[in-house]
C-alpha cells in the first residue's frame, strides 16, 4: 500500500510515529509545565513540614540544653520514655479518648441521619433542632458584624468615621 508524499514528510519531521506516552496523553501536551507550577509550594510544604519534623527527630535522639551543644544520645529518651508509667498511662488515656469520642460520635451521627431520614411525627422540627448546631455559629457571627459596623453604635464603625473624616 502506498503512503502518501505528505504523511512521510510529516512523519519525518516528527521524528518518527512515536506513540505518546501515558502521561501526556492524560495531562495534554503542556504537562511539564505544571511541574514548574508546583514547583515552589512543593519547596515550601518540604521547607515549612519537612525540615522541622526531620529536625525534631534529630533533637529527640540528642541531649540539648540551651547554650550547648546538642549530646547525642541515641534511643535513650525513647527508653526513658517507654519505662515512665506516666507517660504510659498518658498515652493509653489519649487512645481511650479518641477511640470513645470516635465511637460515640459515629453512633450519635447515625442517629441523627436516621432521624432525618426516617417517616417520624414532626419530622420538620426534629430536622431543624439536628441543625441549629450548624446553623448557630453562622447567625451569630453575622451578628455580631452587624453590631460591629452599626451606623449609629458600632465600635469598628466609630473608628473609621474618625480616622477618615
Amino acid at each position: 500500500m502506498a503512503v502518501p508524499a505528505a504523511r512521510l514528510e510529516t512523519k519525518a519531521a516528527l521524528g518518527g510515529a512515536r506513540p505518546r506516552d501515558g502521561l501526556a496523553r492524560i495531562l495534554g501536551p503542556d504537562y511539564r509545565l505544571g511541574y514548574l507550577f508546583v514547583t515552589p509550594i512543593a519547596v515550601a510544604v518540604l521547607a515549612l513540614v519537612a525540615y522541622p519534623f526531620c529536625y525534631a527527630v534529630y533533637l529527640s535522639l540528642t541531649h540539648k540544653l540551651v547554650g550547648l551543644p546538642p549530646v547525642f544520645v541515641g534511643l535513650e529518651n525513647y527508653i526513658r520514655l517507654y519505662e515512665d508509667g506516666f507517660f504510659r498511662r498518658a498515652v493509653y488515656n489519649s487512645f481511650l479518648f479518641t477511640f470513645g469520642s470516635v465511637g460515640f460520635k459515629l453512633v450519635l451521627g447515625m442517629l441523627m441521619a436516621l432521624v432525618l431520614m426516617s417517616k417520624i411525627r414532626w419530622r420538620s422540627f426534629w430536622t431543624g433542632v439536628l441543625l441549629i448546631p450548624w446553623v448557630a455559629p453562622t447567625v451569630v457571627s453575622a451578628l455580631i458584624f452587624l453590631w460591629i459596623f452599626d451606623g449609629s453604635l458600632g465600635v469598628l464603625n466609630y473608628l473609621l468615621v474618625k480616622v477618615f473624616r
